[in-house]
């Protein structure tokens, strides 16, 4: 299973291509995207904080409403991370060790998990990610 094809599956979608996940995040991911973020391996609250706000969130989810744009986007990157993550340490236990944890590779201040909030953010993990897939040194 490629990268595209995990998070699709952690996101809980059918998407043929990069266009079709792209509008299912446009017009907004049911809010049971959550749980199923929560059942890759991530913490609840880490997920509440990285999307938006916990208790818009917590709201969403007992309406069984749609997240925003923004918030389905930032689910979608870290489906992303978690995904290639798990490709390169070859199973979701040792990934989350990783992604939940401050990495020595991000100046100990964050855990990669938690720069998904940002575009800005998943860059810096993706590169490590792909420097460490490569054998780069960072």
């Amino acid at each position: 299973m490629n990268i595209f094809e995990r998070q699709c599956q952690i996101l809980g979608i059918n998407a043929a291509s990069s266009a079709s996940l792209w509008e299912r995040v446009r017009d907004g991911l049911p809010a049971q995207t959550i749980l199923r973020l929560e059942r890759a391996g991530l913490d609840k609250q880490v997920v509440f904080e990285i999307l938006g706000s916990p208790g818009t969130l917590r709201r969403r989810l007992r309406e069984g409403s749609r997240l925003t744009q923004v918030e389905s986007d930032r689910a979608a990157r870290l489906a992303e991370l978690i995904a290639h993550a798990e490709r390169l340490f070859g199973d979701n236990d040792k990934a989350m060790y990783w992604l939940n944890r401050p990495s020595i590779e991000l100046d100990r201040t964050y855990a990669p998990a938690a720069l998904a909030r940002t575009s800005v953010g998943a860059d810096m993990v993706r590169e490590r990610l792909f420097q460490a897939e490569h054998g780069m040194c960072a």
